[in-house]
C-alpha cells in the first residue's frame, strides 16, 4: 500500500491490485466518485483501476467511495478505507470491494489493568494483577526494565516482554537492582489499553 493526497495504489495476496486517483488538481477526501476511467489514464475525472491475474480490460470503468482517509503533515498516508465497483469493457458483471489499511472499525482499547501487586522472591518478582473486564480482551503484555530511573529514560533495547493472557508472571532480576515494570492491555482488534507503571526499588 502507498500513496498520497491524489493517488493510492493497493497490492493485496493473489496479485491483485485496485489504484484510484483524484481527478487533475483535485486531492482524494471522503465522499462517492462516479463514472471513473482507469488509472493514470484517466485526464478529466476520478480514476479507478482494479485488476488479478488473467484479467484484461480496455475500457475499464465505474466508482468508489473513501469512508475514511487522513494524511500527516508531510503528506504521508496515516490510514485509508474505501470501497469500489470496477466494470470491464461494458460489462455488467463488475468487481466490486473493500480496502482498508490502518483504518480499523474498533479503535477503542480495553482499559488498564488494575490491582497490580508484587512479591519478592530470592532471584525474582511475581506479579499479580486484574485484566480489562472488555469482552475482547486478548492479553496484557509485561515489559520490565533493569534500572532505577524513571520508565520514560529507559530506552527500549534494555526491556524484557512477556505477553499473557493470564492474570500473573514471574520475571527473573537482580534483587540488588530495581526494576521498572509496564503492562500493556491488548484486545483481539490490536488496540491498546492505557499502560501501567510500577517502580520496584533495589531490595534493603
Amino acid at each position: 500500500m502507498y500513496g498520497g493526497r491524489t493517488y493510492i495504489r493497493a497490492e493485496v495476496h493473489g496479485g491483485w491490485l485496485a489504484s484510484i486517483a483524484s481527478a487533475p488538481g483535485d486531492r482524494l477526501r471522503r465522499g462517492t466518485y462516479q463514472e471513473t476511467t482507469s488509472v493514470p489514464t484517466s485526464y478529466e475525472g476520478a480514476g479507478l483501476t482494479v485488476r488479478g491475474p488473467g484479467s484484461a480490460c480496455n475500457d475499464i470503468h465505474g466508482s468508489f467511495t473513501i469512508h475514511r482517509i487522513g494524511f500527516a503533515r508531510s503528506g504521508r498516508m496515516k490510514h485509508v478505507d474505501f470501497t469500489f465497483h470496477s466494470y470491464c469493457d461494458g460489462s455488467g458483471a463488475g468487481i466490486h470491494g473493500r480496502v482498508r489499511w490502518n483504518a480499523r472499525s474498533d479503535t477503542v482499547g480495553p482499559g488498564a489493568v488494575s490491582g497490580l501487586a508484587v512479591q519478592r522472591g530470592a532471584a525474582s518478582l511475581r506479579l499479580t494483577w486484574r485484566n480489562p473486564g472488555a469482552a475482547d480482551f486478548a492479553e496484557t503484555t509485561v515489559r520490565w526494565y533493569a534500572g532505577d530511573g524513571p520508565a520514560s529514560s529507559l530506552s527500549d533495547a534494555a526491556r524484557r516482554t512477556k505477553s499473557l493472557s493470564r492474570r500473573s508472571a514471574a520475571i527473573t532480576t537482580d534483587p540488588r537492582r530495581g526494576v521498572v515494570v509496564s503492562l500493556i492491555p491488548l484486545d483481539s482488534t490490536g488496540n491498546h489499553g492505557r499502560r501501567t507503571y510500577l517502580r520496584i526499588p533495589p531490595e534493603g
